[in-house]
Parts: structure tokens; C-alpha cells; sequence
């Protein structure tokens, strides 16, 4: 029985090593998780942005459009 009782906290030691060895890389995810949180914010703002800008050009070819159109007419 001993020898089976050390077998099993030998197997607990291993296994413990490999979930500290594990967790060693949380610390590094987290700010790294931060960096990209900050990264996909501004690429959030830089879309909208250019939505915007994309609609404001809607409106500019209308009324280009209609520029064009006027000028014909007047021909």
C-alpha cells in the first residue's frame, strides 16, 4: 500500500507541475487580451468612421447626378 500511496502522489506531484507550468502563461494572455480589446476598439471607431464617410458619398454622386443631368437637359 505504501508503495501504491507514493505512486499516487507522485502521479498528483506531475500532474501539479504541468498545471503550474500552465498557468505561468495567464499573466501574459491577460495583457496581451487588453492589447487586443484596445486594438478591436479602434478598429470599431475607424469602420464607423469610414461608414460615414461612405454615406457622405452617397450623397455626393446624387448630386453629381443631378448635376449632370441639369447640364444635359440644358444642351
Amino acid at each position: 500500500m505504501v508503495e501504491s500511496e507514493s505512486n499516487l502522489l507522485v502521479e498528483i506531484q506531475i500532474q501539479l507541475a504541468r498545471i503550474e507550468k500552465t498557468l505561468e502563461s495567464v499573466p501574459m494572455m491577460a495583457s496581451t487580451l487588453e492589447v487586443v480589446k484596445e486594438v478591436a476598439r479602434d478598429a470599431q471607431q475607424s469602420a464607423n468612421s469610414a461608414h460615414l464617410r461612405l454615406d457622405g458619398l452617397g450623397s455626393v454622386k446624387e448630386v453629381s447626378d443631378d448635376a449632370r443631368r441639369k447640364v444635359e437637359t440644358a444642351l
